[in-house]
């Protein structure tokens, strides 16, 4: 089941642990990117063009991947996620065996924020206001260190619509290229809505899930584990939030770029 194969079906199942509600949407894209990279049997992910079409659930699904077209040295890849007879996903993903060509990092600088150590996690700082642990489980599986709080979110001035966290998997870092990549895409998800809240302020009546999510991924993450996840909602109007995002680093080495589409509803009575 490699890359001469035109098309490939997989069985996975998301895992409670990453709930948000139900399983986060970075995470769920993790599942299509793993896939392409066992499909294509590239060395690599460069790109990955998501489109969420349902809420999966903690069930059996079945990943389906064709190749749309294949290069020397690329290959791009259609995946579709199916659980219980309807779709949840589809994603576009090219992946490259190139080990050369033009080669140029732009003056573009990390954010300036305070290094991850000096920095309390998210749980001390939700302590610190006599607050609970977080309820989803998704926040247990990795480390969370906000690059600013706000102790005082009711009582706030409108906020530029920018976040900025150091994150940190259990594992720190992964060898195969693939599987590192999942932790880029996943914190290439998480800044948006935090991001766009910032400029609201007082009791919120819609919710937004993310209906679009796409990642460039540009060079391998440390073996460190730090990264650094930027997001920023620049325009919300007329039901849609346009949200971009950046991955770096913790010495600033710009990993991945990427961005996101959500969808604002109006928020459930319950």
């Amino acid at each position: 089941m490699g890359g001469d194969d035109q098309t490939s079906v997989l069985v996975g199942a998301p895992h409670a642990d990453w709930a948000i509600w139900g399983p986060m949407g970075g995470y769920i894209a993790c599942l299509a990117l793993r896939a392409a990279g066992v499909h294509s049997g590239r060395a690599r992910p460069a790109s990955i063009n998501v489109g969420f079409l349902a809420t999966a659930a903690f069930d059996e699904l079945d990943i389906e991947v064709t190749t749309l077209r294949t290069t020397r040295v690329a290959t791009c890849d259609r995946v579709m996620l199916r659980q219980g007879g309807r779709q949840v996903l589809e994603a576009l993903v090219w992946s490259t065996d190139a080990e050369a060509g033009l080669e140029h990092h732009t003056g573009r600088e990390a954010p300036v924020v305070p290094p991850p150590e000096t920095l309390p996690t998210f749980t001390e700082r939700l302590a610190g206001q006599g607050d609970a642990a977080p309820m989803h489980a998704f926040w247990r599986q990795l480390e969370m260190r906000p690059t600013d709080w706000i102790d005082d979110w009711e009582n706030r001035a409108p906020l530029e619509p920018e976040q900025s966290s150091w994150y940190r998997f259990p594992a720190g870092h992964y060898d195969d290229p693939w599987l590192d990549a999942c932790r880029v895409l996943i914190v290439t998800d998480l800044d948006a809505w935090g991001a766009a809240t910032r400029s609201h302020v007082g009791e919120l009546e819609w919710f937004a899930p993310t209906i679009e999510l796409t990642c460039r991924f540009l060079q391998p993450a440390p073996p460190d584990g730090w990264l650094l996840g930027w997001g920023a909602a620049p325009v919300g109007d007329q039901g849609l939030i346009g949200c971009e995002s950046q991955t770096w680093d913790a010495a600033g080495r710009l990993l991945a770029i990427g961005g996101s589409t959500l969808l604002c509803r109006p928020m459930p009575a319950d």
